[in-house]
């Protein structure tokens, strides 16, 4: 082949690739200048709105109050009157978490974190009369979950006759169910399932991978019980038994917090609190919830309960300027990412392992 023809190659290939390249150089620069100047829009937001709620009159509040006691919310008409009694409708739906990095641009409103700030929000709020309060959840941290659950009784003891129902969706297992025994009752879809209480410490033994390829631990510690072995394993009985003594007292809070919750004996709960899960039906046969029902029937029995004779159902929204950008934090998955996190520092958790 000539000189010529080959050169005439290399330009038609050049001449086919170039257009190619410039057009998605210009995609990329006009994606970024996007989200560069969305950026800066909620920055501006930031600085020019006043930061505290969308108005604290609504919430009781005579003036502004900080920002960490004043999560950036508004009020959403749900169902019932304007003229009637307030009631607000919080959600906690997936693993309970209150790590903020959990989402890049806030919290998800029907998280752990947003129920929680929503709680404290009712709270604060004179005129909220009861809290309907739907769990689907797993579980999760034992912390995130035990913070809820004070959350939910310092609304009870905040005014008397404060009133908070749970209604469970399709699951409320461990954590969910944790938070849920703070409630004055609790009702559970025909379908629900329901229990798992006790306490797990993830973990995991890569020893025999470890002694294939090589790999061993060698941590310097300050003490012998410093380094609980890792993921390999190198756990002495004195070690493990240090654990199992955390689990184990964390074991003993829960039994205790449901016993004192559902008004039951405390041997009775522990026949209950193997870890197993149980139907609705069989929750309600061990008294582990009160009623089961649908929506509808969970606001009529936490009225009737109440003695609310006109619902004015709310439910609180994000109203941060960083909510605009929550779903261009899932597109990036922070989540996933911290999911992927392989930490091997030992964690108490209220979850179900299924």
């Amino acid at each position: 082949m000539s000189d010529e023809m080959q050169n005439g190659g290399a330009r038609a290939s050049r001449g086919r690739w170039l257009p190619g390249c410039f057009a998605g150089c210009l995609i990329s620069v006009v994606l970024i200048f996007g989200f560069v100047a969305l950026s800066f829009y909620s920055l501006g937001k930031v600085f020019t709105e006043t930061i505290s709620l969308t108005d604290s009159s609504q919430f009781g509040l005579d003036s502004e109050v900080p920002v960490d006691e004043s999560p950036l919310i508004k009020e959403v008409w749900s169902a019932g009157v304007k003229d009637g009694t307030k009631i607000v409708r919080i959600s906690i739906k997936g693993v309970i978490s209150l790590d903020e990095s959990d989402n890049l641009f806030g919290p998800e409103e029907d998280s752990a974190l947003f129920a929680l700030e929503s709680i404290r929000a009712a709270t604060r709020d004179e005129s909220v009369a009861a809290i309907l309060l739907e769990i689907d959840s797993p579980g999760g941290g034992v912390t995130d979950s035990d913070i809820i659950n004070d959350a939910i009784r310092r609304f009870k003891q905040s005014r008397e006759g404060r009133y908070v129902f749970v209604h469970v969706g399709s699951l409320c297992a461990s954590g969910g169910y944790y938070i849920a025994a703070a409630a004055d009752a609790i009702m559970a879809h025909p379908t629900s399932i329901i229990g798992s209480i006790g306490v797990i410490m993830p973990g995991m033994n890569l020893r025999g991978l470890a002694d294939r390829i090589g790999v061993k631990e060698a941590p310097i510690v300050s003490g012998k019980n410093k380094s609980m072995g890792g993921v390999l394993g190198d756990r002495t009985e004195e070690q493990t038994a240090i654990l199992q003594s955390i689990v184990d007292n964390s074991y003993e809070r829960f039994v205790k917090l449901v016993a004192d919750g559902r008004n039951l004996d405390i041997e009775n709960v522990k026949k209950l609190a193997d870890g197993r899960l149980y139907t609705a039906e069989q929750a309600l046969d061990a008294k582990l919830i009160d009623y089961t029902g649908y929506s509808k029937e969970a606001l009529e029995m936490l009225c009737g309960n109440a003695k609310i004779e006109k619902p004015y159902v709310v439910r609180y929204s994000s109203d941060s300027p960083f909510s605009e950008l929550r779903n261009f934090g899932r597109i990036f998955g922070a989540s996933i990412i911290k999911g992927l996190n392989l930490s091997v520092s030992p964690r108490l958790e209220y979850r179900c392992d299924q």
